[in-house]
């Protein structure tokens, strides 16, 4: 092969590498623009003056828009927002219809709260490295709280997270000697959250793994073993009225098998 075909080829490479290049920044920027955030950045405020401002923002619509407490009291509805990187919301649509006819009137209170804040100024968005990002925000309404108000409440004063039957240790055991046998069997190191839905009744619902993992198997696998943890749990509370609530549970694969 002569200098001169080497050089050719070797021009015609850069140039086809240059191209592979440009396209995966090309996608990689964009699927970056396109992502987002399932859970707002928990050292972040996406509202200015944090909760406490945000919730007497609420009681102050309520008042405004003459709105009326719910017959029941111990109504609750936790509305999942799009907090958009300009700084606009947008109410997720829920198809919990069970929960939302056992909470209709809280259910209704939370739109047309929602509705007032729309237009709000004081809404900041995610930002990752000084880039604003699409994020979820979560919000608790609870329509006897607004009309009962008091100064720096957030639900979060009335709130129980879920927690696992016999205490955390209990908790980290029964994880190890119930998911050790997978990780022996596919060799998996890295890692990886179990993320899932512990409802009212303590039972787990919706389980996912992040980062999604490519192997059906090892996926069918988790998901099954990750039933036998079921019916461990105590249910979330807010104000003593047991709801659903989202855990994630961080996990380092390993030869020996370590909880991170």
């Amino acid at each position: 092969m002569t200098w001169m075909m080497t050089m050719i080829l070797c021009i015609d490479f850069m140039k086809k590498f240059a191209l592979f290049f440009s396209s995966f920044i090309f996608f990689f920027s964009h699927s970056l623009k396109a992502q987002i955030l399932d859970d707002f950045p928990k050292n972040q405020e996406f509202y200015s003056g944090g909760l406490e401002k945000l919730y007497e923002k609420i009681h102050q619509i309520s008042i405004d828009e003459n709105l009326l407490p719910c017959d029941n009291k111990k109504e609750i509805y936790h509305a999942k927002i799009l907090l958009t990187k300009d700084g606009n919301i947008k109410f997720i649509k829920d198809f919990d219809s069970l929960s939302i006819k056992k909470n209709k009137c809280a259910y209704d209170f939370t739109l047309k709260i929602l509705k007032g804040l729309k237009n709000d100024k004081n809404w900041q968005p995610a930002k990752i490295d000084g880039k604003p990002y699409d994020a979820i925000v979560r919000l608790f309404f609870v329509p006897n709280h607004i009309f009962n108000f008091k100064k720096n409440y957030t639900p979060y004063q009335y709130y129980i997270p879920p927690s696992y039957i016999g205490g955390y240790e209990k908790q980290q055991k029964d994880i190890q000697d119930n998911f050790k046998a997978i990780f022996s069997d596919f060799h998996v190191n890295g890692s990886m959250f179990l993320d899932f839905v512990v409802d009212e009744n303590g039972e787990i619902i919706n389980p996912i793994i992040t980062p999604t993992i490519d192997n059906n198997e090892f996926v069918s696998r988790m998901k099954q073993t990750l039933k036998r943890l079921n019916q461990k749990w105590k249910p979330a509370q807010m104000d003593g009225v047991p709801i659903k609530a989202r855990l994630s549970i961080p996990l380092t694969f390993s030869v020996n098998f370590k909880e991170r």
